[in-house]
């Protein structure tokens, strides 16, 4: 998603959309009268006809009562051309996210919930879907303070004329029964929520159909059993009367017995200097092993503090009620909310950001939200922060480039279709693309759930061929490594978002999907076999890579194949940002030259940037750079050749989601998009110019994708950006803004020196001397491993 301009509404210029759900669409609203940014959801066609017009204004009437500081504010409200909208304040924030929390910040962040909540149910409006990806944690005050924890959709179903379950979380794993089973939805159905995610919080582990006690996870929260058992009752009238007596009868057991936590894992020490960076939502407290103290780093600019500590008690709580009491009548209030009638079965999974499939960790991950400027000039002016100490860049709001990781939508591609709502600030990686440094022996890569490598000489891929990536010359999915016919002698390989590429014998062959014409010959028509581009010769390197959009629910991938061949270099394929390098924006359906330096000696393409490195070593960039990606020191689109300063002889380089990294010298520069931590400064602010990435030994291998990093340094292997899907295993941080050695106890202790590394955030391969490994997400069978079961420790791939 390119966030860029889509359309308007009620006079709001939109950007995004920023989530997606099964009930709308929200995005960033700019306003010029009176100039503002705020957060605008777009109902489907539809939500508004008979006699839902009227119940529509009811809702958004009995939502403007809310007055609350963790509860965004209605602003404007109506129907503009058939569609209703609502816009809210806009809260940038991280998701809360189903990992497991430090005790201190999880109660914590369960009191400021539970008042946020009440609040509601007082004013006669309830949630009814609640679960953490809908909880924001925000740096627009001190961690534990009012307005640090956002309650996201409060009363939001209520605005749709039919219900279907789980329209917002995508899953009933935090939905109380009465509404699981198409009963009544009361107050009480958001206190089974609260105390849901709060177990979670506490564990780590999503509740299951029936809670059963804190014994199989935490024996020192046993004491909490009681109360707990009472909260995530059956039936709602044996809960307590409002959430803040849930709370404060935890709080008063907790005050009894003071228990000891068990210790969060954490890699953070072994490879991240000591800093207070705008930092990681999933670590506060104080620092262990060398912990670098952290906060949630959502504006350029934050005050040195870490989150809830052991020492930072919740927000006060009324007076206990005794757990073993019986419980009052429950006190619900009458809400606006339609309460009950039947609930359709969940429509596939409607794909919240970020929801793992069954098959994922226990502990997922919290994705970030992006820098922010400092003031409300810096969102509006297009104007960039700047930080004094490293010089970086934060992008401005309405410039910066959204994109969302595929694992939202592998799988379900159809849901997508769905017009859906969005969650305030949560922008996630939409695009994947090629994986690994593409240099004249490129021998690895993966994008879009397809992999491929070289193995004596011959190409195998796997995964994903919806598209006939895997070139077998059919469309059906593998899960082991298959040999792609009718090539030898094969020296380099270069996948794409639908399509793959390879060098065999010196020539050219592509095969896929094509519909920018990437493939070469001159058609937009798919190839399930590798088809030769006849126009080159003599190849020596080749890369595939694409840029995604998302308007309307509608995805357009557009995909750039770019190679060096005859001493020259080309590109084809999309061109709307310039990435062909030939001065125009116009798309090519076969290769075109590449202006400039006649020296190319490898070129990289990912996401509408193309990179290329010259005989000399040095580095020139263009086409799509409102992130920062071709580190010539602006924002500005490039449609040729710009020569990249600051950096000596260069040896590899790569890009992908508008970040690009070269490996110098032995040392490893990053620029661009810093969205998950991924140019390794310590921050997450954009950089328009190379930043050296401190912490690494000799650098000799390095791979960018889905804002993730990789990178092999003195035969071990280190990995920093997004991990979301755990590409660093049993690091529960949502993303890691410096470098952490994946040492040989991660990786189970089988694996020798690392030579090579590609990932994609949710699967990444290493290879050794003793093979090939892989782990991560495998709803396609990407990980070659003979099934499509995920794994986060390392499983060999056998040829």
């Amino acid at each position: 998603m390119s966030g860029e301009y889509v359309g308007s509404i009620a006079g709001y210029r939109l950007l995004g959309p920023i989530r997606i759900d099964g009930i709308g669409q929200v995005f960033l609203g700019d306003h010029d009268t009176p100039p503002r940014r705020e957060d605008v959801r777009v109902l489907p066609p539809g939500a508004t006809a008979d006699d839902s017009g009227a119940r529509f204004g009811a809702q958004t009437r009995a939502l403007t009562h809310l007055d609350h500081p963790g509860l965004p504010r209605i602003t404007h409200h109506g129907i503009d051309q058939q569609y209703a909208w609502v816009a809210t304040t806009h809260v940038d924030g991280a998701p809360l996210g189903p990992g497991r929390r430090d005790d201190a910040e999880a109660f914590g962040v369960g009191a400021l919930i539970a008042d946020a909540l009440d609040h509601a149910h007082r004013n006669g409006v309830l949630h009814s879907d609640l679960a953490p990806e809908g909880i924001l944690l925000t740096a627009a005050s001190p961690p534990g303070a009012p307005g640090s924890v956002v309650v996201l959709d409060i009363g939001v179903i209520g605005l749709m004329p039919r219900r279907s379950a789980n329209p917002l979380s995508g899953g009933p794993s935090y939905t109380a029964p009465e509404v699981r089973t198409g009963g009544t939805a009361e107050a009480p159905a958001d206190q089974y929520s609260l105390a849901a995610i709060l177990l979670t919080l506490l564990t780590g582990t999503p509740p299951g159909p029936a809670f059963t006690g804190f014994g199989a996870h935490r024996t020192d929260l046993t004491v909490l059993d009681p109360i707990f058992a009472r909260a995530l009752a059956d039936s709602p009238a044996h809960r307590y009367p409002d959430c803040r007596s849930f709370i404060g009868s935890v709080t008063a057991a907790r005050s009894a017995t003071i228990p000891v936590a068990d210790p969060v894992p954490s890699l953070r020490g072994r490879a991240q200097p000591t800093i207070v960076p705008t930092g990681d939502p999933k670590h506060t407290g104080s620092p262990k092993h060398g912990d670098a103290p952290e906060r949630t780093g959502i504006r350029a600019e934050l005050p040195p503090a870490g989150g809830l500590s052991a020492g930072s008690p919740p927000a006060a709580s009324p007076p206990a009620a005794s757990p073993s009491a019986a419980p009052p009548p429950a006190a619900s209030p009458s809400a606006v909310l339609p309460a009950g009638g039947a609930i359709d079965r969940p429509s596939g999974d409607t794909l919240p950001p970020r929801t793992l499939p069954p098959q994922a960790p226990p502990a997922r991950p919290t994705p970030p939200a992006p820098d922010a400027p400092t003031d409300a000039h810096a969102a509006t002016s297009g104007t960039h922060s700047t930080d004094p100490a490293s010089g970086a860049i934060t992008e401005p709001a309405h410039r910066r480039r959204s994109t969302r990781t595929v694992g939202m939508i592998a799988g379900g591609i159809v849901l997508l279709l769905v017009v859906t709502l969005v969650s305030v600030g949560t922008t996630l990686a939409l695009t994947r693309e090629p994986a690994l440094v593409q240099t004249t022996t490129s021998s690895l890569a993966i994008a879009n759930a397809t992999t491929c490598t070289v193995h004596d000489g011959a190409v195998w891929c796997w995964g994903d061929n919806a598209h006939g990536e895997v070139g077998d010359g059919t469309t059906e999915n593998r899960n082991a490594p298959t040999r792609v016919p009718g090539l030898a002698d094969v020296t380099s390989i270069a996948v794409g978002w639908t399509s793959v590429c390879a060098i065999a014998g010196g020539s050219l062959y592509c095969w896929g999907g094509n519909e920018n014409g990437q493939i070469g010959d001159g058609t937009t028509a798919d190839r399930t076999t590798p088809t030769k581009v006849e126009a080159l010769h003599h190849v020596t390197s080749v890369s595939t890579g694409t840029d995604i959009d998302l308007v309307d629910g509608e995805i357009t991938p557009r995909s750039t194949t770019c190679a060096v061949a005859d001493g020259g270099a080309y590109c084809w394929g999309a061109n709307t940002y310039g990435q062909i390098g030939d001065g125009t924006t116009e798309n090519r359906l076969v290769p075109a030259r590449v202006h400039g330096p006649a020296d190319f000696t490898v070129l990289d393409t990912g996401s509408a940037i193309t990179c290329g490195l010259t005989a000399p070593g040095d580095v020139y960039c263009w086409g799509y750079n409102r992130s920062g990606g071709i580190g010539d020191t602006t924002f500005t689109d490039r449609h040729t050749p710009t020569h990249v300063p600051g950096l000596g002889r260069a040896a590899a380089l790569t890009t992908a989601v508008g970040t690009t990294c070269v490996i110098s010298d032995s040392a490893l520069y990053c620029w661009g998009n810093n969205r998950y931590g991924q140019v390794g400064d310590a921050t997450r602010r954009y950089a328009r110019t190379p930043l050296r990435v401190d912490g690494l030994p000799p650098v000799t291998a390095v791979s960018t994708n889905t804002q993730a990093i990789c990178a092999v340094a003195d035969q071990r292997l280190f990995c920093w950006g997004n991990n979301l899907d755990s590409m660093v295993p049993d690091d529960r941080r949502g993303y890691l803004t410096a470098p952490v050695e994946v040492g040989p106890d991660d990786l189970g202790g089988r694996l020798g020196p690392v030579t090579g590394v590609v990932t994609d955030s949710s699967t990444t391969f290493v290879r050794t001397d003793a093979g090939l490994f892989a782990w991560g997400l495998n709803r396609k069978g990407q990980l070659g491993i003979g099934t499509d079961d995920s794994t986060f420790h390392p499983v060999e791939v056998r040829f």
